[in-house]
């Protein structure tokens, strides 16, 4: 667990709330989960009644007793949107069900499923004490601020105007001003962070990276034949590819990011 994540927790548990159930009554009929014992350990059996996918998820566990009270145990979290290339292996399809190992001591711990976002924009969320949904949302919100970012500087390298190179070196340095120390701002952060650090390692590898659209007709062509029906260098047709991959991104997001996000340049 990074260190931005466990003082994002930290801030939350922080807050004097007591403990309670994950979710409501009310929410159990959209997502429901048991605690299993295997050959292999205890695990967290979550199933998913709605008719829609399950896109997003937190799960958090808090352990009074095993160590610091303030401090989870165990944190997870995923999000089809924000690992836009992973989008086919995230998630819970509607009517089906994800399995996930916990440590042994967990099983007795207060937590599981503490925020999700479905298909269709219905959410459920943690009534107190994990702020499950405002992570999750955080986390799309700071997505969508750093590919923001980062495809302006793209459309720079594809004209000429920056060196990949340099373009991951400014990157680098916009990642160090991000802002830190409230939770909206953590959760931002962290999302901003990973698209900023994606951007810049496709940048110095000179690589692209896996969309929705590559299995469609509307897909991207390859670095290589690019350059030779434009005749322009691999930096120039890579950052083509790749930015327009980012603007499918974003406007994957645009839509479903809780309330308006605004880019941070």
């Amino acid at each position: 667990m990074s260190d931005a994540l466990q003082k994002f927790l930290h801030l939350v548990l922080s807050l004097g709330i007591m403990m309670a159930p994950s979710l409501t009554h009310a929410q159990s009929q959209l997502l429901s989960e048991q605690r299993v014992r295997t050959d292999k350990g205890w695990e967290l059996r979550i199933h998913n009644n709605a008719e829609v996918s399950l896109d997003a998820f937190q799960i958090a566990f808090r352990c009074p007793g095993l160590q610091d009270p303030t401090v989870p145990s165990y944190e997870m979290h995923e999000d089809t949107l924000v690992s836009f290339g992973n989008h086919s292996t995230l998630g819970i399809p509607a009517g089906g069900d994800r399995s996930i190992p916990l440590h042994n001591q967990l099983y007795t711990c207060q937590g599981g499923v503490v925020g999700g976002i479905f298909e269709d924009g219905t959410t459920v969320d943690s009534p107190i004490g994990f702020a499950g949904l405002t992570f999750l949302y955080g986390m799309r919100q700071g997505e969508y601020a750093g590919l923001t970012l980062a495809k302006r500087i793209f459309d720079q390298v594809a004209a000429g105007e920056v060196t990949p190179e340099q373009a991951a070196l400014d990157l680098d340095i916009e990642k160090q001003k991000l802002p830190k120390g409230q939770i909206a701002d953590i959760s931002k952060s962290l999302g901003e962070s990973s698209a900023l650090s994606f951007a810049a390692l496709l940048f110095r590898k000179q690589v692209g990276f896996i969309t929705p659209s590559d299995s469609t007709p509307e897909r991207q062509p390859k670095i290589e034949d690019l350059m030779e029906k434009r005749h322009i260098p691999r930096e120039k047709a890579h950052a083509q590819i790749v930015g327009e991959k980012f603007r499918q991104w974003m406007n994957a997001l645009k839509d479903n990011l809780g309330e308006p996000a605004t880019p941070s340049k």
